[in-house]
């Protein structure tokens, strides 16, 4: 589900935005910031331990709907009583 709502809220802005993306997903954060995306596509979709990335076909939609926009993302607290995820966009 984490991975679907950043894709469905990327996917709703028609033209390409600004956009800050706020999750409380560490696994989505990390993601980015660290860029995971970008060894698993050099390394043919292989993790870190050499198997198959879960959820690649969401993470190749995700990945999609990130190059349309200039994304920064914010990690927020999870379960603080709030939202944990939100888009803004400009």
């Amino acid at each position: 589900m984490e991975l679907m709502a950043a894709i469905e809220g990327l996917a709703a802005i028609a033209d390409r935005r600004s956009v800050d993306l706020f999750t409380d997903s560490s696994y989505v954060m990390n993601c980015f910031r660290d860029r995971w995306w970008a060894r698993w596509e050099t390394n043919g979709w292989l993790g870190a331990a050499r198997q198959s990335v879960a959820n690649r076909d969401l993470w190749e939609r995700l990945i999609a709907q990130t190059r349309r926009h200039d994304v920064v993302w914010h990690k927020v607290k999870g379960h603080s009583g709030g939202f944990g995820f939100g888009i803004t966009a400009s």
